[in-house]
């Protein structure tokens, strides 16, 4: 199998910092080295690194910038970590996609962009790790001997659809890409999973959800859920197939479907197993389930309960930051957000706000140029977008937007922009912020830091741009 790397061949892990205090700076690692092996084991990813280092004798090879090698044995009590962090957390760089999804958002971003965009990652390590999800087509036979050694449970699979054809169209590969066997195997090591299906009307709704459920559900407990996503289709589809989308009564019906499915399942398993993502809701034009609905939110990261779970938040933390108050007279704002969210701001947020006393506060609901109307989640708007939007309009207001915007290390969105610059030509200060409510009242009352990266920030939901 051909492993691939967002930027060619890599060193080992190399150190970002070490814990002061800790076994790793007595024994002489500093940030900079390079750790060769662990336990006589090229470490290739944090993972290794991290399980080897938790045994009792610790024999850690390491590099200096120099080039002077160095050699310790450690013996150690096994829970106690080494105190070493690294900067990426996979060393041999990031495996990549086989597949050819007429969804693929890689597909649909418009040309002469940076090239990092145009990396269709699938990696089971960052599946395990921060719940990217990926389809078990390229694993290997030690990929597996990893998963099941390590226990790396949950992972997160991207399902589509358990029929073979159906699945072979969805990926768009001229080979099926069987799943229930893949599936099986990871029951069988013991292994939770979550499963996600880009639903496109017509091709895997309907029926064919009902079959892949059913295949599903004797994989209970180890199956633990399923998010349901509408496809989203951008304005750059040049030479993709024409793909239908999710209208009003085509969601509507698809709640209708999922949530009786939902109930159903609710009353065999105790959970509800099945959930939407909101943007169903929004494009149907219907209100997003309440809480309940949700069993904990093990879905969020798909867009799940997102809306009920910042109005929920925001309605329960709003006594205590009324008693508060403010840190100093706070500057006039205006908070930017996608459509998708917009009714959630305008219909909750908004009305809440503005009868506090001494606070001027304003929504801009930012259409998306870049990706196209249809594209209504913030977390794609970029610096153009607000750019056509508010250019010239905030009279000296300072910018919430949030910070899902921007890329994890805050630094451009995804038009290559940086927020420094953006702030430069509104003339204000822009304030990148997290989807927390509790983040978002900090920032009214006054609680941002004067910082102008993620890093650098008290709090890693803020960052300031601008002054």
């Amino acid at each position: 199998m051909r492993v691939a790397s967002r930027t060619g061949p890599r060193p080992n892990g190399i150190v970002k910092s070490v814990v002061p205090g800790s076994i790793a700076e007595t024994v002489g690692v500093e940030a900079g080295d390079e750790i060769l092996a662990i336990n006589d084991v090229a470490a290739s990813d944090i993972l290794d690194f991290r399980f080897h280092e938790s045994e009792e004798i610790c024999n850690l090879d390491f590099k200096k910038p120099d080039g002077r090698m160095e050699s310790v044995s450690i013996e150690k009590d096994p829970a106690e970590p080494l105190g070493v962090q690294f900067g990426e957390d996979l060393f041999d760089g990031i495996r990549t996609c086989r597949n050819n999804c007429p969804f693929c958002f890689v597909y649909q971003n418009p040309r002469r962009m940076r090239r990092t965009l145009y990396i269709k990652d699938e990696d089971y390590r960052y599946s395990f790790l921060h719940g990217n999800y990926m389809t078990l087509s390229n694993l290997s036979e030690e990929d597996w001997d990893k998963i099941f050694t390590m226990r790396l449970t949950p992972l997160y699979v991207s399902i589509h659809s358990t029929d073979p054809a159906t699945r072979k169209k969805l990926l768009g590969t001229k080979q099926e890409r069987p799943i229930m066997e893949h599936l099986v195997r990871m029951t069988e090591g013991e292994i939770d999973f979550y499963g996600q299906i880009v639903c496109i009307p017509g091709w895997n709704d309907g029926p064919d959800l009902d079959r892949t459920l059913q295949d599903l559900l004797p994989l209970h407990p180890h199956f633990q859920g399923l998010a349901l996503v509408p496809v989203g289709l951008t304005r750059h589809r040049e030479k993709l197939v024409d793909l239908p989308s999710y209208d009003t009564a085509a969601a509507s019906r698809m709640i209708d479907h999922a949530e009786e499915l939902g109930r159903q399942l609710h009353d065999r398993f105790g959970s509800r197993m099945l959930y939407l993502a909101d943007e169903f809701y929004l494009i149907a034009g219907r209100p997003v389930p309440p809480m309940s609905y949700y069993d904990g939110y093990l879905l969020r990261e798909d867009g799940v309960g997102m809306i009920r779970k910042f109005t929920d938040e925001f309605l329960e933390l709003l006594p205590e930051f009324r008693e508060q108050g403010f840190e100093g007279p706070p500057p006039p704002t205006v908070i930017a957000t996608g459509r998708a969210a917009s009714g959630m701001f305008s219909e909750t947020v908004l009305p809440a706000l503005e009868k506090l006393e001494g606070l001027d506060v304003e929504l801009a609901t930012i259409p998306n140029q870049f990706y196209g109307d249809s594209i209504t989640v913030a977390g794609l708007l970029t610096a153009t977008d607000y750019r056509a939007a508010l250019k010239g309009k905030l009279r000296g207001r300072r910018l919430l937007i949030p910070s899902s915007s921007l890329r994890d290390d805050g630094a451009v969105f995804l038009d290559d922009a940086t927020p420094a610059g953006l702030a430069e030509e509104l003339e204000t200060e822009i304030v990148a912020v997290s989807d927390s409510a509790e983040e978002l009242l900090r920032v009214l009352r006054g609680e941002a830091p004067a910082s102008s990266t993620f890093q650098d920030s008290p709090s890693p939901g803020i960052a300031v741009y601008g002054s």
